[in-house]
């Protein structure tokens, strides 16, 4: 993929976030309210995941269950099961920018 691809992809997406918090805030009117309520929509599933990793690092495993499993309908979830380069780099980002996490996961 080319350099001028790679800008264009970004600029895309930057601008349909734009489009869709201009379109948030003028529904509801509030920008606060609008990214309390994005930021909970969002924080389901995986990204609760990446948002822990970021603010507490991987756990310390004391054995091997730790890491996650499956026996039936008895199950446990894990960080280990997400790659930590999208974590770190939402920190680093709310770091340099003196930003909270959310607002670096947003960007």
């Amino acid at each position: 993929m080319k350099k001028k691809h790679l800008i264009i992809l970004i600029s895309f997406i930057l601008a349909i976030k734009l489009i869709y918090l201009a379109i948030s805030v003028s529904v509801i009117g509030s920008q606060d309210k609008v990214f309390i309520d994005y930021s909970l929509a969002v924080k389901k599933n995986d990204s609760y995941w990446y948002n822990k990793i970021a603010r507490e690092g991987y756990p310390k495993l004391e054995t091997k269950n730790e890491i996650g499993y499956s026996e039936g309908v008895e199950f446990t979830q894990s960080s280990w099961a997400f790659f930590p380069f999208y974590p770190y780099l939402n920190k680093l980002t709310a770091n340099y920018l003196g930003i909270s996490l959310d607002h670096s996961s947003f960007i």
